[in-house]
């Protein structure tokens, strides 16, 4: 009777047929076609307005998994509210961004966002990026207003449900995008890159494919032939993910030793290994260890799962446990690694000893602002020991320049060249001025 009475109408009424079928295939199919989901209801069931109940479930791919983490996206336009559409005057504010990511010539748009803004949010962005009203398309968009200049440009820090297909110049773009916080903290320069974008696209594509994979997964026959030779359980209970660029012999290394190497993370991944950071590895990074290839390698090399030291982490985390020697004080040490640790921290504190001597005895420890006025220093080198003499000859009034030129005093001893064609002046010549 439904068929009969309502008349489908392109882009206004759709007539959906419930049908039975399974879920797993009915679900990826829809998917596949840029659907949210599917519902999943009780065919005994009755629609009633307003009411939520299991009767009637949505099962979307953003309730299942979370499909996508944060985005740094740079602002290049923006809109007015409804009310304010045609009106940009002194006073109008803009309270939605149109975001997007930088290309090979230029910055591509990729989304609007429009939710998660506070006003103080809303004041700040208005204050600090310069708009100009605009009566042109941008990539098929059409704006209110434009950035002036995208180098004086925010970057928004954006989360989203998902990243869907769109035919957008990206080819992808975000679903219910969202404002996470402003990172006034970055340049223009540190938003994403078009092609960065795509890979989470397909990477997030790939994991929901392999999350939605129901069933069980046994190694076929032809696999089973093909298993590596074991030589010992160094890796046994060990599970790694082998991020490219990475060498081809570390995963039979890995699996030689009783390890288990997926081809994307999963839960039960131990560590993600590459050799070259990426944006996809500082996501994964909030969640497993990234660490370098050297650190397989050690391991072998000791026979034993070794714990994860500074050096071996190809991105650090937030949460780093670190202390100013490089040590990781959250993790078990042996008497040898003990050993190791103090000798280090006996040889910088030696190295600051040895530095705060020199201040004293070769510069002075007495600060005269007005001794160097009008004179200009170059010190070679980037030192520690050269980087605190230029601090002092500032502190003393003394300007410090990159280039010799005329009437430019250069430091002898931080200086490679020869200096005989330069006005020349020796550390001890600048204690004596100082200090007269």
């Amino acid at each position: 009777m439904l068929e009969r009475e309502v008349k489908p109408v392109v882009g206004k009424v759709q007539l959906e047929m419930g049908r039975r079928g399974q879920l797993k295939q009915e679900f990826m199919a829809e998917l596949e076609k840029g659907s949210e989901g599917v519902i999943v209801k009780d065919l005994l069931s009755v629609y009633r307005v307003n009411h939520r109940g299991v009767d009637w479930v949505k099962m979307k791919a953003d309730h299942l998994f979370g499909l996508t983490d944060t985005l740094d996206l740079l602002i290049l336009a923006g809109y007015f509210t409804s009310g304010q559409q045609g009106k940009y005057r002194q006073g109008s504010l803009v309270r939605s961004f149109l975001v997007g990511a930088k290309g090979e010539l230029g910055y591509v748009p990729f989304c609007k966002v429009s939710s998660g803004f506070s006003e103080a949010d809303i004041a700040f962005i208005n204050q600090m990026v310069v708009f100009t009203q605009s009566n042109e398309e941008v990539a098929s968009y059409s704006p209110d207003v434009c950035v002036q200049d995208v180098r004086k440009s925010l970057i928004l820090e954006v989360k989203a449900s998902e990243i869907i297909k769109s035919e957008n110049l990206i080819g992808c773009t975000l679903r219910f995008p969202r404002l996470v916080r402003i990172r006034n903290d970055k340049c223009f320069k540190d938003c994403m890159t078009v092609g960065e974008i795509q890979e989470i696209s397909e990477l997030n594509n790939k994991m929901l494919r392999k999350n939605l994979s129901f069933e069980s997964r046994a190694p076929s026959p032809s696999k089973k032939s093909k298993l590596q030779e074991v030589e010992s359980g160094l890796f046994a209970n060990q599970s790694f993910h082998l991020a490219a660029p990475c060498p081809e012999e570390l995963k039979s290394l890995i699996l030689s030793r009783s390890g288990t190497v997926h081809s994307t993370p999963t839960p039960k991944t131990c560590f993600v290994i590459s050799s070259e950071r990426s944006y996809v590895l500082s996501l994964y990074a909030k969640f497993y260890p990234v660490l370098r290839p050297e650190y397989v390698y050690q391991c072998v090399r000791d026979g034993r799962v070794l714990p994860q030291e500074k050096q071996h982490r190809l991105i650090l985390t937030e949460d780093q446990t670190w202390d100013r020697f490089g040590v990781d004080w959250a993790s078990q040490v042996s008497t040898d690694n003990l050993l190791d640790i103090l000798e280090s921290v006996k040889e910088l504190d030696d190295v600051r000893q040895d530095t705060k001597q020199w201040l004293i005895s070769e510069i002075g420890a007495q600060i005269q602002p007005q001794k160097l006025v009008g004179k200009f220093f170059f010190v070679g080198g980037h030192s520690l020991r050269a980087k605190i003499l230029k601090i002092l000859l500032q502190l003393n009034g003394g300007e410090v320049v990159e280039e010799i030129g005329e009437h430019v005093f250069v430091v002898q001893e931080y200086f490679e060249g020869s200096a005989e064609q330069h006005l020349c002046v020796t550390v001890q010549e600048i204690k004596d001025i100082i200090l007269q």
